[in-house]
């Protein structure tokens, strides 16, 4: 199974996507995130296999020497297709794009592990809300969305090694405040 590399809110924001998920499932459209075991989060990278002893141990001083990051989730985007996701967007800063560039500098040795949606330059970040949508029912979920939205002010506060499917939580790291 691969691991992705996840980004954590603060719990306030942690709790307003949930919010989303429970929405959805409640209204059957797609309950995936909302019975997975998943956080909330934005993935940095996914890889196909790692070494976790030695890749937490980076990943821990990763974390203490990288700053916690405020980011506003002001958009709802998608990516049709097999998967369907629906997704919140967050206004790319130069933050999150530095934040993305060192984590792939620091651990560039696992570069061949990397799914390519992950790297520097083709990343998309976003906030995962549905997946395994049908595309009959991406347009359902936007509208579901959409009449429950407001903006959410999050702050990235904790990066963490995630197995999945099923989701396997394995640790996680607070960053620097």
């Amino acid at each position: 199974m691969p691991f992705a590399i996840e980004m954590f809110f603060d719990a306030k924001s942690e709790e307003m996507v949930r919010g989303i998920w429970r929405i959805l499932h409640e209204k059957n459209i797609s309950s995936y995130m909302f019975t997975s075991g998943s956080r909330p989060h934005i993935t940095l990278s996914v890889l196909n296999s790692i070494d976790m002893l030695e890749f937490s141990q980076k990943l821990k001083t990763f974390a203490e020497e990288s700053n916690s990051l405020e980011m506003k989730f002001g958009s709802i985007g998608a990516f049709p297709g097999a998967e369907g996701v629906l997704f919140l967007s967050p206004t790319v800063t130069y933050g999150l794009l530095k934040l993305h560039e060192s984590f792939h500098n620091v651990f560039d040795c696992y570069k061949k592990e990397v799914w390519n949606y992950y790297l520097p330059g083709l990343w998309v970040p976003h906030c995962t809300l549905a997946i395994d949508l049908h595309k009959n029912n991406l347009p359902l979920a936007m509208e579901c969305v959409l009449d429950n939205y407001q903006p959410i002010n999050a702050r990235i506060e904790e990066i963490g090694i995630v197995e999945f499917r099923p989701v396997k939580h394995h640790i996680s790291y607070e960053l620097r405040k």
